[in-house]
């Protein structure tokens, strides 16, 4: 069951209106009918035969055969009758490339009704009238929208309407993030519409999800906030019998329970790590993973730097070999004009001899004649000997003649030889030439070359210096692997404390001895909802289901996409800072954008969508920078590899393919599958990836297309596959709302149904 059939059968299930609408309507029934069948060719942007589907105005105008539909009767309209297969040219054409399909009886049914019951458009109570949104039926309540957090410790899901947040190594529900504000009528949801998609931001702090035209921010609330009555480093009980206090040498850290009757010490408690190695420094893995891409980016300079040297070189050889050439040319060119000369001088002499010969035939046959003439006058013994004379003058014309077309031949080969020789002469002086400009091309070339390679050096310099800024920092944090508490949270009933460390895990004692309690990461503390942009009833930014999320990874920005189906795709940037757009990025696609994927470093944004292609945007700006050309389907999915430089690209064409960032080629196209690439992820810093087929595998392969390691076969239609940062946890879901979770070698490690 496709992503695209399901959404239908989502909308089918969940969308019901007021009483008072007619039995069918064109927005509840024929819409949705005409949006998987008819509007790839018959939208505002393609209107094949000048028909246009997209209301019931426009199909009652019709295009070049008419109207569309009478209202009232179905048998008479032209769009029924195509339907049934009754009148040519049927449709959609059983030969058409976009996936349309003929219409069941079902439908056909449903079309026939509205159409008989007068084809009324229920748009305009549409907008009077709130949807009635039903609870989403278990069938359907399929896995749309899953992520894994950066750290691979949790991962989020929507479960039809719900969003729920797992914890991956205790392998069960952690919680449910819930809208107040709906939990009247939609118990326990987060959205009212199927969750669609779902992003974490990289510091773990907040989780963005969409459905239908709305986009909810949840972030999380740090444990035991509420019982807050002080938040220091030292503070003593209000009955004064007990002192809490951290003494952190810098390196690491301890806090002491001193007892204040006899400043006897109760207890010492150890960092965290003491108690459990559960817990992760995040922060420090963060950095490390940031060192690592820009390990990967100094990687990359270098290899530009490299580049650029042996691009250099090569334009240096090529002016050496167009000297060669100029001076081959040049040295050839004399020899040619001296054998030019040659067959000159012999077709002058051709030229003479046939002169000769031809003055010679003159004049023979100018003596013919005046034998003629004396033959004619001459008396009886007198002719013998001038008939005699006439034979032999006549022999002696026919060897002058043959003489004359034996030597014209020898003359016209001669002048062959002189046209090639000319020719080779002339083809020499314009080698010459051209060499000449190749050479002043090169040479320019040559020192455009060398400013190549000034800008790529100076680029590796400002990377080499931030790589070591990276180090620095990763040393830094790594002195501290074990991170000192950094204040005291006292209950209210001073009954306990909470001690809080540098990377925001609290663990909870006793106030009495000291004993432990309890630990949890305040980054999984309890997730409220902070803000929500557009209203599914009212109000909205977006025109449809949000279809793909992403945050930038300095968490500055968050691109929000989705679109309308075969009519435009919708691309939007709102600032984080204040949760405000910023840009508005304008028929960047044609066609629902299915996914988008942040560079590892800098501003660009990465989108994929239904009308078959790639895009490159400046979040910054949000201005076009590239387009990539290549799928023969929707493209599903796309994931860029840690270096900045590589693409890949899941496609319903069946087809991984793999493309070059910076240059806008392709590199690779990975075949030879008999079902759609739904999802694809890069893995960490390796140059490996994942991606998952509607068959319910899950591949890997590296940007050259050879097999990595793979990950056992589900029975799903897998819509999602997601990965940790550093690409250790992988995991997958889809139809059969399943969630598979498996480390980097392939071993399954959670499972959650």
């Amino acid at each position: 069951m496709t992503r695209f059939t399901l959404l239908l059968l989502t909308l089918f299930a969940t969308l019901a209106h007021a009483d008072d609408v007619p039995k069918r309507t064109f927005t509840n029934d024929v819409l949705p009918i005409l949006q998987k069948n008819c509007l790839a060719c018959h939208n505002e942007s393609e209107y094949e035969g000048e028909l246009v589907m997209e209301s019931v105005e426009l199909l009652m105008a019709g295009g070049d055969s008419g109207p569309a539909i009478v209202a009232g009767n179905a048998d008479d309209s032209l769009l029924y009758q195509l339907a049934k297969y009754e009148t040519d040219p049927v449709m959609p054409p059983e030969d058409n490339d976009v996936g349309a399909k003929r219409l069941s009886n079902s439908e056909l049914k449903t079309l026939k009704t509205w159409i008989d019951q007068g084809a009324h458009d229920s748009s305009a109570e549409q907008t009077s009238k709130s949807i009635n949104w039903q609870p989403i039926p278990e069938k359907f309540a399929s896995v749309l929208a899953m992520e894994v957090s950066p750290d691979g410790s949790w991962l989020a899901a929507g479960r039809g309407n719900e969003l729920v947040l797992y914890s991956i190594s205790e392998g069960k529900v952690r919680q449910k993030l819930i809208d107040d504000s709906i939990q009247g009528t939609h118990p326990g949801a987060a959205h009212l519409d199927s969750v669609q998609s779902i992003t974490w931001n990289a510091d773990q702090t907040t989780i963005a999800s969409g459905g239908y035209r709305a986009v909810k921010i949840w972030q999380r609330v740090p444990l035991d906030e509420v019982e807050n009555k002080e938040s220091l480093q030292q503070v003593t009980t209000s009955d004064g019998v007990h002192r809490i206090e951290i003494v952190n040498d810098g390196k690491t850290s301890v806090a002491k329970l001193v007892r204040l009757s006899d400043d006897k010490e109760l207890a010492m408690i150890k960092p965290l790590a003491s108690y459990t190695d559960g817990f992760a420094d995040e922060r420090i893995g963060r950095q490390d993973f940031q060192h690592g891409l820009q390990s990967e980016r100094l990687r990359v300079y270098k290899s530009d730097v490299e580049s650029a040297k042996k691009r250099k070189t090569d334009a240096e050889n090529d002016v050496k070999k167009a000297e060669e050439e100029i001076k081959k040319s040049s040295e050839e060119l004399p020899k040619k004009e001296e054998s030019l000369a040659k067959v000159k001088k012999k077709l002058d002499d051709w030229d003479a001899q046939l002169k000769t010969l031809e003055e010679k035939k003159t004049e023979q046959e100018a003596n013919i004649g005046q034998l003629n003439e004396q033959i004619k006058s001459a008396d009886g013994d007198k002719k013998g000997p001038l008939n005699d004379r006439l034979k032999k003058s006549k022999e002696a014309l026919k060897t002058t003649q043959d003489t004359i077309k034996s030597k014209s031949k020898e003359r016209d080969k001669t002048k062959k030889e002189v046209e090639k020789a000319q020719q080779a002469r002339d083809d020499s002086e314009k080698a010459i030439e051209r060499s000449k400009q190749a050479k002043q091309r090169l040479e320019k070339s040559v020192n455009d070359r060398q400013s190549d390679i000034e800008v790529a050096e100076n680029t590796l310099k400002d990377q080499q210096t931030i790589f070591d800024d990276s180090k620095a920092k990763l040393d830094a944090s790594r002195d501290l692997v074990i991170p000192p508490w950094k204040r005291i949270v006292l209950s209210k009933n001073e009954k306990h404390f909470v001690l809080v460390n540098e990377a925001g895990h609290h663990a909870t004692f006793s106030t009495k001895d000291g004993k432990l309690l309890h630990m949890e990461s305040s980054r999984m503390g309890e997730w409220e909802l902070v803000k929500t942009f557009g209203d599914p009833n009212g109000e909205s930014p977006f025109a449809n289901r949000i279809t793909s999320l992403a945050f930038r990874n300095d968490g500055k920005v968050l691109a929000i996409g989705g679109g309308e189906p075969s009519r435009s795709g919708e691309l939007q940037l709102w600032s984080t800072d204040d949760w405000s757009r910023t840009h508005v990025v304008e028929d960047i696609h044609s066609d629902v954008i299915y996914d988008l994927q942040f560079a590892p470093i800098g501003h660009e944004l990465a989108s994929c969508a239904s009308d078959r292609m790639l895009k490159l945007i400046d979040s910054g700006t949000g201005k076009h920078i590239r387009t990539f050309e290549g799928h023969t389907g929707h493209v599903l999915g796309v994931s860029w590899r840690a270096d900045g430089r590589t693409l890949a690209t899941a496609g319903a064409d069946q087809v991984v393919k793999v493309w070059d960032a910076k240059e806008g080629g392709q590199t690779k196209t990975i075949s030879g599958f008999k079902e759609e690439i739904t999802a694809v992820r890069f893995l960490g810093l390796e140059n490996r990836m994942v991606f998952s087929t509607g068959k319910g595998h899950v591949h890997s392969r590296d940007s050259g297309g050879n097999n990595k390691q793979g990950f056992s076969k589900t029975t799903d239609y897998v819509h999602r596959v997601s990965c940790s940062r550093d690409g250790k946890i992988v995991a997958a879901a889809g139809t059969k709302r399943t969630i598979r979770v498996w480390d980097l070698k392939g071993k399954q490690i959670a499972e959650f149904k």
